[in-house]
């Protein structure tokens, strides 16, 4: 959707795709048909709504050989009142499989499949994103941290991240490689990107302006590792681009060494699919991180565990909600990054991006079927909305 301030910015607010279960091209038409279409319907009858598309590997490259389903797609996304605001590359597929965990990362930035994958869905969205939005795609920032142990994975991913800045400057439009940092990766914080790409820049020169690579930031991964508002901009500050925001709340327990029921509670978000990581934010400031929630509650958490403030966990849940039973969500630090980035125009490309909706609780997912999910993205894209007529914004369409 778009959003017109009045000092003339143009911003646009999407939904992630990636929600959508399905591996073949026919099923992301089906998603899209479903879902997307009439999701705009109900929030922009007269107008476009924007999505953050996500094509599996073999979707893709479907799309990209055969002109036939290049133009379904198109067709599909016209008829629905759809358009391309951003694009979703990180998972490479089976991103609904039964369990995904670490196998997300995979191919790392160390594979060529990584970036055959990365540059097909820039070659798309080169075609697909309109004139009046900065295309960008999302991706890791390398591998699962654990890898980098490995003897020259580190400098294989960046040969990788490097080859993908290159081919990206031979493209006829402007399109940002987006590196999203997620606890446990290989890049795990906005700091450590940061200092990554400044890194890279000063090694080969060049202006910040001319970055290919920029940032991807997740509001939902800064708030797990407990990064303000304030540490974010520091982090950010003449140092590196952000293609795009991505809004999603954690789930947090404060005082949870006095939260016996509410832990318990917490214990039943445990499920096999994807990471949740856990971090615990001590009395002194320090991190406590556990790899996953089972990690932490499959047996008593320890007495420097129980005596954190409060604990984070990396579950999407929807950006309307403050509260879910005993647990809080991380909805005021996602709202004070959004008006953050709008106010000094980090970005005009905000995607929310709740995967997890198959796997909240009923009473949260509002029912079944992707009626329930249409109803559940209205709240969140209406949530994400109220933010933005807040500050000045106000419902826009494409201009012709």
């Amino acid at each position: 959707m778009r959003f017109l301030g009045s000092d003339g910015r143009l911003l646009h607010l999407a939904y992630c795709t990636n929600v959508h279960p399905g591996e073949d091209l026919d099923s992301i038409l089906a998603g899209l048909r479903d879902v997307s279409a009439a999701l705009r319907a109900e929030l922009r009858p007269t107008g476009e709504l924007g999505i953050g598309l996500y094509l599996p590997s073999a979707a893709a490259r479907e799309v990209e050989a055969s002109a036939a389903r290049f133009d379904d797609l198109r067709r599909e996304l016209d008829r629905g009142g759809l358009y391309v605001a951003t694009m979703n590359a990180f998972p490479f597929g089976a991103f609904h499989a039964a369990r995904v965990k670490e196998e997300v990362f995979r191919p790392s930035w160390a594979e060529p499949a990584r970036l055959e994958h990365t540059l097909r869905c820039a070659r798309l969205l080169e075609r697909l994103a309109p004139l009046d939005v900065q295309p960008c795609l999302s991706t890791h920032t390398g591998g699962w941290r654990p890898w980098g142990q490995e003897e020259g994975f580190g400098a294989a991913v960046r040969r990788g991240l490097e080859s993908a800045r290159r081919s990206l400057e031979g493209f006829s439009r402007e399109i940002l490689l987006a590196l999203e940092p997620e606890p446990d990766s290989m890049l795990e914080s906005t700091t450590e990107l940061a200092d990554f790409l400044v890194e890279e820049r000063e090694r080969r020169g060049g202006s910040l302006e001319a970055q290919r690579l920029a940032v991807c930031l997740d509001t939902c991964h800064a708030a797990v590792l407990f990064e303000s508002a304030d540490l974010v901009e520091r982090a950010l500050r003449g140092r590196a681009r952000v293609a795009k925001l991505q809004l999603s709340s954690a789930l947090e327990l404060s005082e949870p060494g006095a939260a016996a029921a509410a832990r318990r509670e917490l214990a039943s978000w445990r499920e096999p699919r994807w990471f949740h990581q856990v971090r615990g934010q001590a009395r002194d400031g320090a991190i406590l991180g556990a790899s996953d929630l089972p990690a932490l509650l499959d047996a008593e958490p320890s007495a420097e565990w129980l005596a954190c403030r409060a604990w984070r966990v990396h579950f999407h849940v929807p950006i309307f909600a403050e509260t879910i039973g005993a647990l809080a969500t991380t909805r005021t630090t996602l709202v004070e990054l959004f008006e953050r980035a709008v106010r000094q125009d980090w970005t005009r490309v905000f995607e929310v991006e709740t995967y997890t909706f198959d796997r909240l609780p009923a009473d949260l997912r509002g029912g079944s079927g992707s009626g329930a999910l249409t109803r559940c993205l209205e709240r969140e894209l209406r949530s994400a909305q109220a933010i933005l007529e807040r500050l000045g914004f106000r419902p826009g369409e494409r201009s012709r």
